[in-house]
């Protein structure tokens, strides 16, 4: 057997190769670090979409359908544009100024150029807008252009102003802009492939009717003047009639954009499937204002909000929410008692509470002093018991009476005064006149009338200047008053009574709150079945663990909004879908402010505050600021107890996997927003190092801080 000492020079030399080895992996990890895969320019890719496709050489239709803006903003490029990424605008053909959305100016960047190498100018910036002012089917982007003063004010400079600080001006400068000559063509017909002027990353090719697959295909190719990142040589939109078309042809397409929300589409292998979510598109449950008493309201608000903070969704096709902005954190509203006592303190008992109050009711009166009423007497409210301390010893008693009256006397005495057909009458009493003496008086009315029985009532009333004689006077009339309250008549009278209403009681339901007049309290769900039954079966699982059934009211269509504009008492919530906005003048305008569209306010709630918030956030151009005001807004839809947001449904991009450099945000603001998604993508691409920086102290500092961080 050899000696170790034979094998620690094997050891050694192994050990440093090994080493070796590890330290150029080291610096290989170290020269690779900081790279990135880039696209090579090449080959195209195919857009598979359900529905009409647009007329390309009409961009002025432009805002009609979100679909079809996506292949104009491919065509096109807009003075300002939303970064799905960074959610935030920016500057595309200028930099613009959006602090102040009333009065905006642009300045054009060197980069503005069209597709045949020319420059942008001012004249096709103000030509657009005033075509777009002339030609727009959105009403009111058409009646705020109208309005839109525009004017070139220094080389390239372009500011816009209008008499009202409306969203609608962003969205304004989201439009495509379209060269002054290309607008003349398009007014006289004259526009073709030859003449097309863009300004976007590509430039319109061809149509094509495809009749083996039944699409109609229209291409663009690459523009070389623009100046911005694209790998695609080319574009192809194809457009199908229906899903079952697109199936048909799917081998054709390399990138699909279902037609509806959560439509499932057979693709194969060949596609990864994405997810996304669009901005303010939700399912939510919205109560109806005033519909219960605010306490009543807050408590059943603010149980469901929690319970569908912690509810674990189901629905694979749905994302949860915490809030209509997602913020991070989240707000609890906050309970203050618990719901039984919440309910008691506003008029609503279960029947439990309801038999305890009953059997402990007494067929002894013990309760307050209360006269009744006379009808023909005005003193003191009319009650039938008067107290008087008048020093001078005199009262007039007085009343209305009927039409037919003939003579009206007072303890036999007929008044002289009084005539035919008066509707009051006069009786002066007096310590002087010997009408009233000093304690217990008793007036007896009589109101006599041809051919008819008289009238007749009686006045008790003590009279006494002395305070503890008519201290003495109201406790004997208040003792006389119980005496005749405990007569056996009227004991059997509050037995049987009694009897009664334990017997109602009995009757009610165990799990419910009941008013004063006996109504149970029903919780009134108007809700779209099929898509929300989950949520509807959560609300009222929820509410029944707190004695509230709920009542389901289906809806279907057209309904929603007619019940929405004329029959909001049919309901006290409403669990519905949202879709996501066209713009953001309609960013929660549309379901919960009081300036709400076309009746289409979901809780009918009108508070000046919201309205302010609601107008303030589509205004709000500064990142900071936006979130600040929605923050406001999140806390104040807690605060009104109208609004909780439940879902966010999910929507699905299909990507063939041989594409490269696909980076989808995980909600987009609308499917435009693709155009700036899709505009990055290659069919094939390769690693770039990054040298900026790498020496070999480099090298030992990157080392340093791998292992720190390790």
């Amino acid at each position: 057997m050899k000696p170790l000492d034979h094998y620690k020079k094997y050891i050694f030399i192994s050990s440093g190769i090994l080493f070796f080895a590890f330290f150029i992996h080291l610096i290989g990890v170290y020269v690779y670090s900081g790279g990135k895969f880039i696209g090579i320019p090449q080959g195209s890719i195919s857009i598979g979409i359900v529905g009409k496709a647009p007329d390309v050489k009409n961009p002025f239709e432009y805002g009609d359908n979100q679909i079809n803006d996506l292949v104009y903003k491919f065509l096109f490029r807009s003075l300002l544009y939303y970064n799905p990424h960074k959610k935030q605008y920016e500057g595309d053909l200028s930099y613009c100024d959006i602090g102040n959305p009333a009065k905006v100016v642009c300045t054009l960047r060197e980069n503005a150029i069209w597709s045949d190498g020319t420059k942008v100018k001012s004249e096709d910036i103000i030509a657009t807008y005033n075509a777009f002012a002339q030609k727009s089917s959105q009403a009111d982007m058409k009646k705020f252009l109208e309005g839109l003063k525009i004017e070139k004010t220094g080389t390239g400079q372009i500011t816009f102003s209008h008499t009202v600080r409306s969203p609608l001006m962003i969205e304004a400068l989201e439009y495509p802009i379209i060269r002054s000559d290309i607008i003349d063509q398009i007014n006289n017909d004259r526009l073709n492939t030859q003449n097309y002027v863009a300004s976007g990353p590509f430039m319109y090719k061809e149509v094509f009717d495809d009749e083996t697959y039944k699409f109609k295909r229209i291409s663009f190719q690459k523009n070389p003047h623009y100046s911005g990142t694209r790998w695609l040589e080319r574009l192809h939109f194809k457009f199908f009639d229906d899903v079952a078309s697109l199936e048909r042809a799917i081998d054709t397409v390399t990138v699909i954009i279902p037609p509806k929300l959560q439509e499932t589409i057979n693709v194969g292998p060949r596609f990864d499937n994405k997810e996304y979510k669009k901005q303010y598109e939700l399912f939510g449950l919205f109560f109806r204002d005033k519909s219960f008493p605010t306490q009543v309201q807050k408590i059943i608000f603010s149980y469901l909000y929690n319970a569908f903070h912690k509810y674990e969704i189901e629905n694979k096709k749905h994302s949860k929410m915490t809030g209509v902005f997602e913020s991070d954190g989240y707000i609890e509203p906050k309970i203050k008692t618990d719901i039984q006592t919440t309910m008691k303190s506003n008029g609503y008992k279960t029947k439990q509470m309801l038999r305890a109050e009953a059997e402990k009711m007494s067929t002894d009166f013990s309760g307050a002093i209360a006269y009744d009423t006379l009808k023909y007497v005005n003193n003191g409210g009319g009650k039938e018991v008067l107290f008087s301390d008048d020093q001078a010893g005199e009262i007039r008693i007085q009343g209305n009476i009927p039409a037919d009256v003939t003579s009206v006397s007072i303890n036999g005495y007929t008044l002289k005064e009084y005539k035919k057909g008066n509707k009051k009458y006069i009786y002066k009493a007096s310590i002087e006149n010997g009408a009233l003496k000093e304690g217990k008086n008793i007036f007896e009315i009589v109101l006599s009338r041809d051919n008819k029985e008289p009238l007749k009532e009686t006045l008790t009333l003590y009279h006494t200047t002395d305070k503890k004689a008519m201290d003495a006077f109201k406790s004997e009339a208040a003792d006389a008053y119980r005496a005749i309250q405990n007569t056996p008549e009227k004991k059997a009278e509050r037995e049987a009574e009694k009897q009664k209403k334990l017997e109602a009681i009995a009757k009610l339901e165990e799990n419910a709150y009941y008013n004063k007049k006996g109504e149970k309290l029903i919780f009134k769900v108007a809700y779209v079945p099929g898509i929300l039954d989950e949520y509807m079966n959560f609300v009222e699982s929820t509410l029944g663990q707190m004695s509230i059934p709920v009542e389901r009211i289906p809806l279907e269509g057209t309904q929603i909004r007619d019940i929405i504009k004329k029959d909001k008492n049919l309901y006290d919530a409403i669990l519905i879908g949202i879709e996501a906005p066209k713009s953001l003048t309609q960013v929660l305008k549309n379901f919960m402010g009081s300036e709400a569209e076309n009746g289409v306010n979901l809780s009918g709630i009108k508070d000046a505050q919201l309205d302010a918030l609601i107008r303030s956030l589509r205004t709000t151009t500064d990142k900071k600021a936006f979130e600040e005001v929605a923050s406001n807004i999140e806390k104040k839809l807690i605060e009104t107890s109208l609004f909780i947001p439940i879902a966010s449904p999910l929507h699905t991009i299909y990507i063939d996997k041989n594409i490269k450099g696909l980076k989808l945000p995980n909600q987009i603001r609308n499917p435009r927003a693709f155009a700036n998604i899709l505009d990055t993508v290659s069919i094939s691409d390769r690693y770039e190092l990054n040298m900026d920086g790498k020496s070999v102290s480099g090298f030992f500092g990157w080392l340093a801080d791998t292992l720190k961080n390790r």
